[in-house]
């Protein structure tokens, strides 16, 4: 093949260079990548060349491309967009909230239901016993009613709560005993209630009213504090129910007092309290209101018939050792008068301590 010369090589890179100027300005209004561009150009350059001197080394080709190494090619600045005009804002509507499906109303039940329980009256009144003791005493009355004002179920009576300003834990445990009986009597008023209102929508009209009463009796001898409760439930139906509790305590130390704590010998004891009972009971003169279906009753009473002993401080002062014995006999109560020195035989220690008696 025949080789061209030096001068036909000079004129083949000139050639390929003015095209390689031609091509980019053409190209100058277009987007090119020009690194890749002018790289391809040197490539065809460099073709031609070796082309021409196919029998120079390795080595003299090394030297020739750094020799001939091609121009840099100016960079050629893009033709700026023309700018875009901004697309219109799509407004989009809120979408609807969906409207809930409702709940289907269920058909109302039509019931004269009763007003609320309502407090008619209430009153306190407050006792000191000695410096830090105090009994309080509420009186109240509350009615339960329809709704035209007819009466349903009433409840009544006193409730008794103590301070103890030297120990709270005294208080506490007094309390506990004394409302725990109340909270009875009205857990008893609320059933009155349910079964007054039961049958007065049942019926259309009220059954006879029911009523709750509770009563809080104390007394005391400067150490101990006695309590009588109880309570009388009479419901729609015309029925009385009647129930009494007794309690004693210390109020040094809040200690529940019974026959049991201050004697050494309760059997004995109160058996001998109960023949007490029925002597002195039998005795009584003829009673205000009394049958003598009653009074043959009264006066036949046995001491055998007598449960719930229970002694009852009396008095504080110089009747410390005189007590109030209660007991009860075929349903009903009674009580006496009993003065403890002629028991003191039968009397513990402790016992004698808290009702003051010597020996």
């Amino acid at each position: 093949m025949k080789r061209l010369g030096k001068k036909a090589f000079k004129k083949s890179m000139a050639a390929v260079i003015i095209t390689a100027i031609c091509c980019s300005c053409l190209l100058a209004a277009c987007t090119v990548d020009y690194d890749r561009l002018n790289k391809g150009l040197y490539d065809i350059g460099k073709g031609l060349y070796y082309g021409s001197s196919g029998s120079q080394t390795s080595g003299d080709s090394d030297k020739s491309e750094d020799k001939t190494a091609p121009e840099e090619t100016p960079a050629v600045t893009p033709e700026e967009e023309p700018a875009k005009e901004p697309a219109e804002e799509t407004v989009e509507e809120p979408a609807e909230t969906p409207t809930p499906t409702p709940t289907p109303t269920p058909t109302p039940v039509i019931t004269a239901a009763p007003e609320p329980e309502r407090v008619e009256f209430s009153e306190l009144t407050e006792e000191c016993i000695g410096t830090d003791f105090v009994v309080n005493t509420e009186e109240f009355l509350e009615s339960y009613n329809t709704d035209t004002e007819e009466l349903l179920a009433t409840f009544s009576g006193e409730r008794l709560v103590i301070s103890d300003n030297q120990s709270e834990a005294v208080q506490t445990a007094i309390n506990m005993i004394l409302d725990g009986f109340y909270q009875e009597a009205a857990g008893l008023y609320t059933r009155c209630c349910s079964d007054a209102e039961a049958a007065y929508l049942l019926a259309g009209e009220p059954e006879s009213p029911a009523s709750v009463t509770v009563d809080f009796d104390y007394s005391d001898n400067g150490r101990i504090l006695s309590v009588v409760m109880s309570y009388t439930v009479v419901d729609i139906e015309g029925e009385e129910t009647v129930n009494t509790e007794y309690a004693s305590f210390d109020m040094l130390t809040g200690q529940y007092i019974t026959t049991a704590v201050i004697s050494n010998d309760v059997t004995a004891f109160e058996d001998l309290l109960k023949e007490k009972l029925a002597d002195d009971i039998a005795s009584l003169p003829d009673q205000i209101g009394e049958t003598e279906e009653d009074k043959e009753a009264r006066e036949g009473l046995e001491a055998e018939d007598f449960t719930d002993i229970f002694i009852a401080a009396q008095q504080p002062g110089a009747g410390t050792t005189t007590v109030t014995v209660y007991g009860t006999a075929d349903g009903k109560v009674y009580n006496t008068a009993v003065n403890l020195n002629d028991y003191a035989l039968y009397l513990n220690r402790f016992g004698k301590q808290i009702f003051f008696i010597e020996g």
